[in-house]
């Protein structure tokens, strides 16, 4: 991959990952407690488990390197870093 394919990779992630964070409600909505493959502001794939997302990629042609993946859920992550002190 040459660095200018690496930077157009990241700022197409970066936007998708925007576009993520703004529809949350829909994703929840219609992909709840799946993994979701977005590229260009689109879910391409959803599965339940992760290797299903990824074999459903592969039928279609669909490099998962190319995609961000996440999983859908209601839940919030919260870290404290005091506990690895």
């Amino acid at each position: 991959m040459t660095d200018s394919e690496m930077v157009q990779l990241l700022v197409q992630t970066s936007q998708d990952l925007d576009w993520y964070k703004k529809k949350m409600d829909f994703l929840k909505e219609k992909y709840l407690h799946k993994f979701i493959a977005i590229a260009n502001a689109s879910v391409l794939e959803a599965d339940e488990d992760l290797d299903g997302l990824f074999n459903k990629l592969q039928q279609k042609g669909i490099d998962r390197s190319s995609v961000l993946v996440k999983f859908v859920t209601n839940l919030r992550a919260i870290l404290s870093f005091d506990a690895y002190e």
